[in-house]
């Protein structure tokens, strides 16, 4: 389903943003036709005047236009504008001085050696039994 949503818009952007062109027929300052595809006949519809003589004279007449989207999509214009040459402006120099190390004295020294073993045999206290 997503691949076909996808697909779908992909279709939809590209028929956008490659444009078309539209073919637009005046005749006597009005409107008469306006399509995608270029009529090949040699006369006019409505007066039957050739478009071989349109140009010379002011009844018929042809526009072609082109329909786009802009490109407001493009990043070239960002591109160039961080191209642009830096100024690298002077940075104020503050003295930067250590902070004094603060050294507070051990007062007992710890030791983490096994415990004295006392008076009770270690088999006695660990329960160990053994014949």
């Amino acid at each position: 389903m997503k691949k076909l949503f996808v697909a779908i818009l992909a279709v939809l952007y590209l028929g956008v943003s490659s444009g078309a062109t539209l073919h637009m027929h005046y005749c006597m300052g009005k409107l008469l036709g306006v399509s995608l595809v270029e009529k090949q006949s040699n006369k006019c519809g409505k007066c039957g005047m050739e478009k071989t003589a349109a140009p010379k004279s002011k009844c018929c007449k042809d526009e072609h236009k082109l329909v786009k989207l802009g490109d407001d999509h493009m990043v070239s214009a960002y591109i160039q504008l961080l191209q642009a040459p830096a100024i690298s402006l002077p940075a104020p120099v503050y003295p930067v001085t250590a902070p004094e190390a603060v050294v507070t004295p051990v007062l007992h020294a710890y030791s983490h050696g096994p415990p004295y073993p006392g008076e009770i045999p270690l088999f006695i206290r660990h329960c160990v039994f053994l014949i």
